[in-house]
C-alpha cells in the first residue's frame, strides 16, 4: 500500500505530507524531515514486489540515486540519503518549490526567447556535469524541468531512465522515451548513444517552449523523408516570427535526425545559441559596512554590486587579512579565525549574500558544511563532500582556482567566496581553517540573539573586573574566555598566575558573588549551555557524591572531557557543560583540586552558592 498523509518514516525522521504523483514505476511524496525541511521522497510502487523483475527494478532505483549523487550541481536536485521502509528503497531528495516548464507553457503559452535561452543555458550547464560523469539523462522534456518559485532558475529532474554510456560504443538500452523529444537512436535497443542524444531532447524542449507546439516525433519525420516528402518539422520561426534567426537555426541543428549530423556535445550546441542579454538590474541592498577594526569594505561592496565575482573574491582575501592584522604573513591561522572580529565577518558575509541573492557567502557555505556532517574538528572526508557540493572538487579531484566558476548563473551554491581554498594560506590547511570559519559564522548568527540577554554586573565587591571575560564571551572566543576564567579564579583565590593547583581551603575562599558573576556570563552568552550551573546540574544527575573514577567517567563523558585540552571543542555546539574547563590551555582540570574529593567539594561549593541550573 502507498504511504498515507501523516505517516512517519524512519522512526519519525520524515513525515509524509502529500502524494505528489504516481508514474509508471514509482511514487513521489512531499514530506518534512525532523529539521522542518521540505523534502521529496521517491520510491517504487509496492505493487511491483511480486513482479519477476522486482529485484532489478530495485537495483535500477538505487543506481538512479547513485547517479544523482554523483551529479552535484545547483540545477540538479540534491540527493540527501537513501532509506529503506516497508521493504522498499526510497530516495530522499531536495524539494524544488515551483512548477514544471510544461505547466508554465500550458498556462502562459509561448515564452520569450530571452526567458527560454536562460533556462536552456541553465539545463545545459547541468548536462555538462551529467555528461562529464558519462551519464545520459535520456528524458529531457518540459515536464522534467522544474522552475523554482523563489528565483528564476530551472532544475533538471527525473533521472529515472538515465544510464551510463561509453561514447561511440554500441550498448543495449531500455526502450523508454517520450515521442517528440526522443532522438532516433533511442528507438533502437542497440545503438550508439552520446551527448548528442540529450542535445536533441534539449533542442526539442526549446522548440516546444518557443512555439507552444509539441515537435513531430523523429520516427514520423524519418518516414516522411524516406518517402521523399518534406520534413514535417516546421522551422520554429514559421510558428513564431519573433524568434531570432540564430535561435531558429540552433534548434534545427540540434534536432537533426542523424546523430552524426548534430552537435556532438552540449557545449558545441550551446555555442550556436544567441547569448543571453540579462535585463538591466540594479542591486542596491542596504548593508551596514560595520568593522570593529576600522577596515573599509566599500571596494568589496562596489565589486559585488558590479558582479565582478573574481575581483571580489580577491578583495575578500585582502580585507580578511587586514581585519586579522595578517597582511604581511599573507595567510590566516586557526587562532586568527577564533579571534576574528564578528562584526567584520558579518559585514563580509552579508555583502556576499545580498549581492548574490543568497547564492554565495560564508553563511551559505556554513549551512552546506553542516548538511554534509561538518563539525569544528577537521575531517578530510567531510571536507571532500563539502568540496563536491560547492564545486571545489570534480571527479574526486580538487579544482584549480583558474577553473573556478565566476558566474552567478553557472556556479553552484556556496562556490564563492573561495578565499579559503585559494587565497589565504596553504591549500592543505583549508580543512581546519574552513571548519573554524563556518563555526564562527554559526556563532555570528547566535550572537545576533544576544541583544536581549540580561545585563550582568561586571565588577564584584572584591574589586575584580570582568569586562575582559564579558568581551571574550560576547565574541564567542571560547578558548580565550576559558583562559581568562582560569586567571580570574586564581586572582580571586589570591594565588599566583603560575599556580596550577587549588586546595580545598582555596576553594572555600572563593566568594559566591564572583562565582555567580562568572557563571552568569558563561550562561548568558551560551544560551545556558555552559557555566558552573550547567556543570553542577550534570554533576547532580551523574550521582552526586562520585567516589571512584568509574563514576567520574559518567560526568566527564557527559560534558565531553575525554582527551587533552587541545581536543576540546571550542564552539557553542560543544556538549552541555563543556565550559569552563579551567584548564586555560595548561591541561584539563588542573585547578580542580586534583582529586575526586576536591571535585566533590567544588560542586558542593557551587551548590552552597546557589549555582545550579534547574531546567524549565
Amino acid at each position: 500500500m502507498m504511504w498515507l498523509t501523516g505517516q512517519q518514516l524512519q522512526g519519525g525522521k520524515y513525515l509524509i505530507q502529500r502524494l505528489i504523483g504516481v508514474g509508471g514505476f514509482g511514487v513521489t511524496y512531499q514530506a518534512k524531515d525532523n529539521r522542518d525541511r521540505l523534502v521529496v521522497i521517491k520510491t517504487l510502487k509496492d505493487s511491483f514486489d511480486s513482479h519477476p523483475s522486482f529485484a532489478k527494478l530495485q537495483q535500477d532505483f538505487l543506481n538512479e540515486a547513485l547517479r544523482l549523487a554523483k551529479c552535484n550541481h545547483r540545477y540538479i536536485p540534491e540527493v540527501y540519503e537513501v532509506i529503506q521502509e516497508d521493504n522498499l528503497w526510497a530516495m530522499v531528495m531536495e524539494y524544488i518549490e515551483g512548477e514544471d516548464l510544461g505547466s508554465r507553457l500550458e498556462k502562459q503559452g509561448i515564452l520569450t526567447e530571452s526567458a527560454i535561452l536562460k533556462y536552456v543555458y541553465q539545463i545545459g550547464a547541468a548536462l555538462k556535469i551529467v555528461h562529464g560523469r558519462d551519464i545520459l539523462h535520456r528524458d529531457i522534456k518540459p515536464q522534467n524541468i522544474m522552475l523554482r518559485c523563489d528565483r528564476d532558475e530551472a532544475v533538471l529532474i527525473d533521472f529515472g531512465i538515465a544510464r551510463e554510456f561509453i561514447p561511440n560504443l554500441t550498448q543495449t538500452h531500455t526502450q523508454m522515451l517520450t515521442p517528440g523529444f526522443a532522438p532516433i537512436e533511442q528507438y533502437d535497443l542497440q545503438a550508439k548513444r552520446g551527448a548528442y542524444t540529450d542535445v536533441y531532447a534539449l533542442a526539442a524542449t526549446a522548440y516546444a517552449a518557443i512555439t507552444a507546439t509539441r515537435p513531430e516525433s523523429v520516427t514520423t519525420r524519418g518516414h516522411r523523408i524516406l518517402k521523399s516528402q518534406p520534413d514535417p518539422l516546421l522551422p520554429p520561426k514559421q510558428l513564431n516570427s519573433n524568434i531570432s534567426d540564430r535561435f531558429n537555426s540552433a534548434i534545427l541543428e540540434g534536432m537533426k535526425i542523424e546523430p552524426e549530423d548534430r552537435p556532438q556535445s552540449i557545449q558545441e550546441w550551446l555555442s550556436l545559441l544567441p547569448p543571453v542579454i540579462p535585463p538591466t538590474r540594479i542591486i542596491n541592498p542596504k548593508v551596514q559596512l560595520n568593522s570593529e577594526v576600522g577596515v573599509d569594505y566599500s571596494k568589496l561592496q562596489d565589486l559585488l554590486a558590479r558582479q565582478e565575482w573574481q575581483q571580489a573574491d580577491a578583495e575578500t582575501a585582502a580585507v580578511m587579512l587586514k581585519a586579522a592584522n595578517r597582511e604581511q604573513a599573507g595567510f590566516l591561522r586557526d587562532e586568527d579565525l577564533e579571534c576574528f572580529p564578528l562584526s567584520d565577518l558579518v559585514t563580509i558575509d552579508r555583502l556576499w549574500t545580498s549581492y548574490s541573492q543568497n547564492l554565495f557567502g560564508f553563511s551559505v557555505q556554513g549551512n552546506i558544511w553542516l548538511e554534509v556532517g561538518g563539525e569544528l574538528r577537521p575531517d578530510y572526508k567531510v571536507y571532500c563532500r563539502f568540496g563536491d557540493r560547492v564545486g571545489w572538487r570534480s571527479n574526486e579531484q580538487w579544482v584549480s582556482y583558474n577553473n573556478f566558476v565566476f558566474d552567478r548563473d553557472s556556479a553552484p551554491a556556496g562556490h564563492l567566496p573561495a578565499v579559503l581554498g585559494c587565497r589565504i594560506g596553504v591549500f592543505c590547511c583549508i580543512q581546519s581553517i574552513g571548519s573554524r570559519l563556518f563555526w564562527r559564522i554559526q556563532q555570528c548568527q547566535f550572537n545576533s540573539q544576544l541583544k536581549n540577554k540580561k545585563t550582568v554586573q561586571l565588577t564584584s565587591t572584591s574589586g575584580i573586573e570582568y569586562k575582559k571575560l564579558d568581551n571574550l564571551l560576547v565574541n564567542q572566543q571560547w578558548r580565550a574566555a576559558d583562559l581568562e576564567t582560569a586567571n580570574l579564579i586564581l586572582k580571586i583565590a589570591g594565588k599566583k598566575q603560575t599556580d596550577t593547583y587549588l586546595s580545598q581551603n582555596d576553594l572555600q575562599k572563593l566568594p559566591c558573588q564572583d562565582l555567580r558573576i562568572i557563571d552568569a556570563l558563561w550562561a548568558n552568552y551560551s544560551g545556558d549551555r555552559f557555566g558552573f550551573s550547567a556543570q553542577t546540574r550534570i554533576w547532580i544527575d551523574s550521582g552526586l557524591d562520585l567516589k571512584d573514577r568509574d563514576q567520574w567517567s559518567i560526568f566527564s563523558q557527559a560534558v565531553g572531557w575525554l582527551g587533552s585540552y587541545n581536543q576540546c571543542i571550542f564552539s557553542r555546539d560543544a556538549p552541555l557543560g563543556h565550559f569552563p574547563i579551567w584548564g586555560g590551555g595548561r591541561g584539563v582540570l588542573l585547578f580542580w583540586a586534583g582529586n575526586i574529593q576536591g571535585i566533590n567539594y567544588l560542586f558542593s561549593r557551587f551548590t552552597d552558592c546557589g549555582i545550579v541550573h534547574i531546567p524549565e
